[in-house]
């Protein structure tokens, strides 16, 4: 059965979205893929020696055949450090584009904001110029840890992000929801027990975010959980 899949894989060839080389003793790390029709987006933190010095994002408006170079997230600052990259795709506008991540600018303090970009450009999304940035929710003035965003689009200029934070006494996670693509935000809520991590998903009507639950490590226990919302994202329930 192993030798019957590999002869007749339904992946077509490798298509490098890079526009760099790579020393084979480096690497390329924390990717995310995200497709709404023919529009695929992919991004990484560059990992040659440059890596926490931005952010890479490679587009492709022809499902993945082509790739138009790439977009780079960075800062004139050489003491930041940019990673977390999280990207998003409305699935009823594959035009509009998002693109986020995470930047510290202090060596000697791990306190950070979330970048969060948004494009409408379509194919136009390949020039810089047609992208805005700001923070993602409030600009706390580095005042805060703030880490690993991940971003759900769900259509009518509606997009949520999550991200840790120990803005609220422990390292939770935090849920923010923009109703006009990112402009501005609203906190949703936040995790009462210590938690790193986020996923989303979306079913129908029914929006799921999986977390991981530190609240009994001490007691060599780690907790898988998921909260749900059936309101648009408006309010989640711990189901599990």
């Amino acid at each position: 059965m192993l030798l019957f899949l590999v002869l007749d894989s339904p992946f077509r060839s490798e298509i490098k979205v890079s526009n760099y080389s790579m020393s084979s003793c480096m690497q390329n790390t924390e990717t995310d893929v995200k497709k709404v029709g023919n529009t695929v987006l992919v991004t990484w933190i560059r990992g040659d020696g440059s890596q926490y010095a931005g952010n890479y994002l490679a587009m492709s408006f022809d499902g993945g055949n082509t790739f138009a170079g790439n977009i780079r997230y960075t800062s004139p600052n050489s003491n930041c450090w940019i990673g977390d990259p999280a990207i998003a795709i409305q699935p009823d506008n594959p035009n509009i584009l998002f693109f986020a991540g995470m930047i510290y600018c202090n060596p000697n303090n791990t306190k950070g904001e979330v970048y969060f970009c948004r494009c409408a450009s379509g194919s136009g999304c390949t020039t810089a110029s047609n992208w805005s940035c700001s923070t993602l929710g409030p600009n706390d003035n580095w005042a805060y840890f703030k880490d690993k965003p991940w971003l759900l689009a769900i259509g009518n200029n509606t997009i949520l992000a999550n991200f840790t934070t120990d803005k609220f006494g422990g390292y939770n996670l935090v849920i923010y929801k923009s109703t006009d693509n990112g402009n501005t935000w609203t906190q949703v809520g936040y995790t009462n027990w210590p938690s790193t991590v986020g996923y989303w998903a979306k079913d129908g009507s029914n929006i799921y975010m999986s977390y991981n639950d530190f609240s009994q490590a001490n007691n060599g226990i780690i907790y898988v959980g998921f909260l749900r919302s059936t309101d648009n994202g408006n309010s989640f329930q711990d189901i599990a």
